[in-house]
C-alpha cells in the first residue's frame, strides 16, 4: 500500500508544479525505481520497478493519466526472484484554483483506482483508491515550489473489510542558479519530499524521504534521479529512482 503511494508521489512530483497546463497538453513519463529490503519483516530482500505514465489535459483544470509498473522485479527472502508486468492505475485530477496573483493558494483534487493487472505475486490482486487534497504555492519569485498532500488509501482485502490509511506528503522544489527568463523554467532544480502514513488497522506508520535533482535538458524533456530511504522500519531503507518526462501538445 505505501509503495503504490510513494509511486505515485515521485511519479507526480517528477513536474513539481505541473499545473498551470493548458488544454490538449500531455506529458508522458518512463521511470526506474529500486529498493532494497526493510529493517523488520522484509517480505522482499531488493524490489525494482519500471513505472509509466501517461496524462492529458482535457481542460486547463482537468486532467486524465494512465500509469502502470511495466515491469516488477523483486527478490524474496529465499533468494527466489519474480519478474513481470505490474499493476495499473486509472486518474483524475481537477485544480479548483490555481495559484495567481488573485489567489494567495493553489487547491487541487486527485482520484486514482489501482487495476489489479500484475502477475500474480507482485501485486495484491484487489481493487484499491486513493483520495488526495492538495495546497500548493509559489515563494520568492517562482524560485521555491510548496505542496502539501493529504488523503486516504483504501486497500482491498480478500474476504475483510477494507483497510483504510490516511496518507500526507510535503514537497518542497527548489530552482537552482539564476533567475530565468520570463515563461521559462530553472535549468536546474532540487526537490525534496516527504511521504508519512500514520499506523493503521493492517498497516504500521511510515515515513519515506525522497531527495531528486530534476533537470530541464529543454522546454519538451526533463531528467530527474535521486535516492529515497524510509526513517521508519517497516520501509525499504534505502532506494533510487531515476526517470524522463516528455512534454507535448495536441494540435496547435
Amino acid at each position: 500500500m505505501r509503495r503504490a503511494f510513494l509511486f505515485l508521489c515521485i511519479l507526480s512530483s517528477f513536474a513539481a508544479c505541473a499545473y498551470g497546463q493548458q488544454k490538449n497538453d500531455y506529458t508522458l513519463n518512463l521511470g526506474f525505481n529500486y529498493g532494497d529490503r526493510a529493517r523488520k519483516q522484509p517480505t522482499f530482500s531488493d524490489k525494482e520497478t519500471v513505472p509509466g505514465k501517461f496524462e492529458y489535459w482535457v481542460f486547463d483544470n482537468l486532467s486524465v493519466r494512465v500509469q502502470s509498473s511495466l515491469l516488477v522485479s523483486k527478490n524474496s527472502v529465499a533468494k527466489v526472484r519474480s519478474s513481470g508486468r505490474g499493476d495499473a492505475f486509472l486518474g483524475a485530477n481537477f485544480t479548483l484554483v490555481d495559484f495567481d496573483p488573485t489567489h494567495p493558494l493553489g487547491i487541487s483534487f486527485d482520484y486514482q483506482v489501482k487495476i489489479p493487472t500484475a502477475i500474480k505475486g507482485l501485486g495484491t490482486d484487489k481493487v484499491d483508491h486513493q483520495i488526495t487534497a492538495t495546497l500548493y504555492r509559489n515563494f520568492a519569485q517562482n524560485r521555491v515550489y510548496a505542496e502539501f498532500d493529504g488523503g486516504t488509501y483504501i486497500a482491498g482485502q480478500q474476504g475483510r473489510t477494507d483497510i483504510a490509511a490516511p496518507q500526507f506528503s510535503i514537497i518542497e522544489t527548489v530552482g537552482l542558479g539564476k533567475l530565468p527568463a520570463e515563461g521559462t523554467s530553472y535549468k536546474w532544480k532540487l526537490l525534496n519530499e516527504t511521504d508519512y502514513s500514520p499506523a493503521a488497522t493492517g498497516s504500521p506508520s511510515s515515513i519515506v524521504e525522497t531527495v531528486l535533482i530534476i533537470n530541464t535538458i529543454s522546454p519538451r524533456w526533463n531528467f530527474k534521479f535521486g535516492p529515497n530511504f524510509a526513517i521508519t522500519p517497516y520501509d525499504s531503507r534505502f532506494g533510487f529512482s531515476a526517470g524522463i518526462q516528455f512534454k507535448g501538445h495536441f494540435g496547435k
